[in-house]
């Protein structure tokens, strides 16, 4: 269970750090 939430938490912190580096909304970056 651990892992499997270490997992997620790597996936979105992909997107957030893009977000954050690009000054973007975090809905458009998922939403494309």
């Amino acid at each position: 269970v651990v892992k499997a939430t270490i997992d997620a938490l790597s996936k979105l912190r992909t997107p957030l750090a893009v977000a954050q580096q690009r000054s973007v909304p975090l809905s458009k970056v998922f939403n494309g």
